[in-house]
C-alpha cells in the first residue's frame, strides 16, 4: 500500500511539472512581424520584425535567428567618446543559398540570392556603469525582396558554385566564405542540388526531400 501510494505521488509531481513546463513556454510567442496582425497564418516575403536573441523569425523562402552579439563597441549614454562605436551580431540565415551564419552591422545590410537583409537596430542604447542582458538585447531586422535589376541578365549561363565552411552555400562565386559553426542542417546540402534557379540566379534547388530533411534538423 506504501509503494502504491508513492507511485501515485511520484506521478502527481511529474504531471504538475509537465504543467508549469507548457504555462512557461505558451508564454513566449512566436514573434510578430512589425506591422502584422498576431495570429495571421499569411507567410510574408517581406517586412520588419524584432527578434530577441535565439528566435527566429519566417518569411517566404527564408528564416533569420540572432544568434549572438559579436560585438557592442557603441558609446554609452553620458561618456565622452572620439568614436561612436558599433554593433555586430552573428545572425543564421537560411535562404535559397543554404544556410549560413553572416555577421552583420547595425545600419548595414546582406543580400541572398532574393532578398536583402538590414539590421535596422539594436536595442537598450548602453548606459555608462550597466551591463546589457543577454535576454534584454531587441534586433529590428528588415527584409526586402532584392530589386529585378541586381539580376545579372547574363549570368543565366554561368556557374554556380558551392562554398561555406561546410559546402553549405550555393552561389554564383567561388570560394564564398562562412562561419565554421556545426549544424546538423548541413549534412541535407551533401546531396541537394546547386544550380541556377527560375529568377536566373544560383540557389539550392528545393526538392522535397531538401525540405523535409532542413525541417528534421531543426
Amino acid at each position: 500500500m506504501k509503494k502504491d501510494l508513492t507511485i501515485i505521488l511520484l506521478l502527481a509531481f511529474i504531471v504538475m511539472c509537465g504543467a508549469v513546463l507548457f504555462k512557461s513556454y505558451s508564454k513566449s510567442p512566436a514573434p510578430t512581424l512589425i506591422g502584422q496582425n498576431p495570429g495571421t497564418s499569411v507567410i510574408p516575403e517581406e517586412g520588419e520584425v524584432s527578434l530577441r536573441l535565439g528566435e527566429t523569425a519566417t518569411f517566404r523562402n527564408l528564416t533569420l535567428t540572432p544568434v549572438s552579439v559579436v560585438e557592442d563597441s557603441r558609446c554609452a549614454e553620458g561618456v565622452q567618446c572620439i568614436q561612436a562605436g558599433r554593433v555586430r551580431v552573428n545572425t543564421e540565415i537560411i535562404s535559397g543559398l543554404g544556410m549560413s551564419g553572416m555577421t552583420i552591422e547595425a545600419g548595414k545590410s546582406v543580400t541572398t540570392e532574393a532578398q536583402k537583409i538590414t539590421l535596422i537596430s539594436v536595442t537598450p542604447y548602453p548606459k555608462a556603469g550597466t551591463a546589457i542582458r543577454s535576454d534584454d538585447y531587441r534586433f529590428v531586422y528588415r527584409v526586402e525582396k532584392r530589386p529585378a535589376g541586381e539580376i545579372n541578365p547574363g549570368a543565366s549561363t554561368e556557374k554556380c558554385y558551392i562554398g561555406g565552411c561546410s559546402g553549405q552555400i550555393c552561389s554564383d562565386q567561388p570560394g564564398m566564405a562562412s562561419t565554421c559553426e556545426y549544424r546538423e542542417a548541413y549534412a541535407c546540402y551533401k546531396t541537394a542540388k546547386c544550380e541556377r534557379q527560375a529568377s536566373g540566379l544560383c540557389g539550392w534547388t528545393q526538392t522535397a526531400e531538401l525540405k523535409m530533411c532542413l525541417q528534421n534538423a531543426n
